[in-house]
């Protein structure tokens, strides 16, 4: 995350991803919490992610060393990117 100056690869590479393993490979209960000021994740098992939390993780703005200015969210497959001009 920090060395891509970009939300959406935490969001992509690792959030996502993650929780997908744990709650429905491992039918472990666990939502990630990205802390986007120090680049760490917190883990918090036995509680599953909601719709809120994954909004929230969704509503987060590209950094603003972020290669790119532009972000957009495709809903249908669950993916932010961020835009080059």
């Amino acid at each position: 995350m920090e060395k891509g100056k970009c939300a959406s690869m935490c969001m992509n590479s690792c959030k996502l991803p993650t929780q997908e393993f744990f709650n429905e490979d491992m039918a472990v209960p666990m939502r990630m919490i990205p802390d986007y000021k120090t680049y760490e994740c917190r883990f918090e098992f036995g509680i599953p992610p909601t719709e809120e939390d994954e909004e929230e993780a969704r509503a987060v703005s590209c950094f603003v060393d972020c290669p790119s200015n532009k972000r957009s969210v495709d809903s249908s497959l669950s993916i932010i990117r961020c835009k080059t001009n």
